[in-house]
């Protein structure tokens, strides 16, 4: 249970092929679910907890990731800038008004 633990919070290490099938798996249709969730009750302002959840297991996904990346002696922090845009461009079409201000927003309406 520790190496599981680990594998989705700490990205050096190696990770056995059937680890990572076993954890990526089921965290990517969470994060599908979580961000659909999100994208359902954007009008509702939902801020917070949700946002801090997506990102926590966007994490994860990127510990699994970099974890398999050192399987075959590359760098974990290869993937990093993909992250990076993935992870911005996920709360971005969360909520445009992260990087707009309010007045775009309405004038765009």
């Amino acid at each position: 249970m520790d190496r599981y633990l680990a594998a989705l919070l700490k990205p050096s290490g190696r990770l056995p092929r059937g680890v990572f099938l076993t954890l990526s798996v089921p965290l990517g249709l969470l994060i599908t679910l979580v961000h659909m969730k999100l994208r359902g009750s954007a009008g509702g302002e939902v801020y917070g907890l949700g946002y801090g959840l997506l990102l926590a297991l966007m994490w994860s996904q990127y510990c699994l990731m970099s974890r398999r990346l050192q399987d075959s002696d590359r760098p974990g922090l290869l993937i990093a800038p993909i992250y990076i845009v993935a992870t911005a461009g996920s709360l971005i079409s969360l909520d445009p008004l992260l990087v707009g201000q309010p007045n775009d927003a309405a004038k765009a309406l």
